[in-house]
């Protein structure tokens, strides 16, 4: 039906500028273009794909899995020919994405704890070190008063 009746009707009834089908059985994609109050058929690049120049992209057949399923798939394709995504796989590229951010993020956090707990370790040391400095001032100076008494 699709490929003669149906298409029939979106020529001459719809006037659909592009109508496009694809045969799993036969493994046939193929698509046409509205000229002149006629479907004229597109022709496939290279690769078999059709370019659609209402979507501005080509449509071609993809192996790959989608939906748990692995086989033969219509896909969407940018005029440089990298594969549009579905909105499941932005979806999933997204949700990586947003894991791989809180991942970097906790990271960050965890470094920025570990030179707060640096830094406070050598405040203390810091601190530490200047108690015995004015310890041993003050031992100085109690040694210092101990000679001026004697020789005085």
């Amino acid at each position: 039906m699709d490929r003669n009746e149906k298409k029939d009707v979106y020529e001459r009834q719809f006037r659909t500028p592009e109508y496009f089908w694809y045969d799993p059985e036969d493994n046939i994609l193929k698509g046409w273009q509205l000229s002149d109050e006629i479907y004229q058929p597109i022709k496939p690049n290279e690769k078999g794909w059709l370019f659609s120049e209402q979507l501005n992209v080509w449509i071609g057949k993809w192996i790959g899995v989608h939906r748990g399923k692995k086989t033969i798939w219509i896909r969407f394709f940018s005029p440089d020919g990298v594969l549009v995504p579905t909105i499941a796989e932005s979806n999933d590229v997204a949700q990586a994405q947003a894991r791989a951010a809180q991942q970097k993020a906790k990271l960050a956090q965890q470094q920025a704890e570990f030179a707060q707990q640096k830094a406070e370790i050598a405040q203390q040391s810091l601190d530490e070190q200047r108690r015995r400095a004015e310890a041993a001032e003050a031992e100085l100076a109690q040694l210092r008063k101990l000679l001026e008494n004697k020789k005085g």
